[in-house]
């Protein structure tokens, strides 16, 4: 009888919501954006599932490649 194996499995997801900004330029929507983000005002809640993707590896550092699912 074979001994179960422990694994380790690591999930990737991408993302993606828009958000509007009054700006004057674009310089200053993407500094607005960052400033928003980072102080917890922009919160991708209700965002697209855009890519994800599995890997599998176990003890002895042998993994299973990248793939999408």
């Amino acid at each position: 009888m074979q001994e179960n194996t422990e694994y380790k499995v690591t999930i990737e997801e991408t993302i993606s919501q828009t958000f509007k900004v009054v700006a004057e330029n674009a310089d200053e929507a993407y500094k607005i954006a960052v400033e928003k983000y980072k102080n917890g005002e922009f919160v991708l809640s209700d965002a697209n599932m855009i890519f994800k993707q599995i890997q599998v590896s176990d003890n002895n550092q042998n993994y299973i490649d990248w793939e999408e699912f």
